[in-house]
């Protein structure tokens, strides 16, 4: 493992690039990215594809139309089958193959050719506990607003959130909480799609995504114990003094 320092907000676009960068330049061999949500977007995967690196992705649900939402959709029947239940990791499972276009020398300013080929496995989990957990917050959630009304009591801002939300004001019931719009809200909830161009056993994708958090909990330690410092590096303030200071060229004997 290794800890790079920056300043301020990053890009996901911009951590892979600096990411495949120092994995070129360390020369690392037979790497695989692995990333969590926000970092799946269609430059990435294609900055991947073109530089050879393999990754696994954990893919957003939260946009309308996107593509993990189609194949959901897809394989609904699938993992209503309890033979889709994985026994080691306890969710049901499906994979769908994609064929992946891309520009392999892309140009700035020119569209994308997108003359090469390549597939990606998209694996999909879902986990009836996680939607119920989901399904019983909201339910709970929603009936509280609605004693609230019933009673004239003033709701809470995430409250009057919910209610513009998922309530509807009907001609004979008065405000009604709308199902439909329930069922949308709960529809992909207990659902995770890993994206890879490399790992096609759904389990092994699993293990490896669900493993990061050795490394994240690795780098909790060095931030709440050490502030993330190097050795020899007393504060913060050295730290950056220091990342300023490689960043110039000049490195003095403590610095190197």
């Amino acid at each position: 493992m290794f800890y790079r320092f920056y300043d301020g907000n990053v890009p996901d676009v911009s951590t892979i690039r600096h990411t495949i960068a120092d994995q070129a330049l360390l020369n690392m061999k037979s790497v695989v990215l692995v990333a969590d949500k926000g970092c799946n977007s269609v430059k990435n995967i294609n900055d991947c594809l073109i530089n050879k690196v393999e990754f696994i992705f954990n893919v957003r649900l939260g946009t309308k139309g996107c593509l993990a939402r189609e194949l959901i959709d897809e394989h609904r029947k699938e993992f209503a089958d309890l033979n889709s239940g994985d026994p080691y990791i306890r969710k049901n499972i499906a994979t769908a193959k994609v064929n992946w276009k891309y520009d392999p020398r892309p140009v700035e300013g020119k569209p994308a050719s997108n003359s090469a080929t390549a597939e990606l496995y998209y694996h999909m989990f879902y986990d009836p506990v996680i939607y119920q957990e989901a399904a019983n917050k909201l339910t709970e959630s929603l009936l509280t607003i609605k004693k609230k009304l019933l009673e004239n009591e003033a709701l809470t801002e995430q409250e009057e959130e919910l209610k513009e939300k998922f309530f509807r004001n009907d001609k004979e019931k008065g405000l009604i909480i709308v199902n439909r719009r329930v069922d949308d809200y709960l529809k992909y909830k207990g659902f995770r799609v890993l994206v890879t161009d490399s790992e096609q056993d759904p389990v092994k994708a699993w293990t490896a995504y669900a493993d990061r958090w050795r490394v994240e909990d690795a780098f909790a330690t060095l931030k709440n114990r050490l502030g993330c410092n190097r050795i020899r590096c007393s504060d913060n303030k050295a730290l950056q003094v220091n990342s300023r200071t490689r960043a110039n060229g000049v490195l003095t004997g403590a610095n190197a």
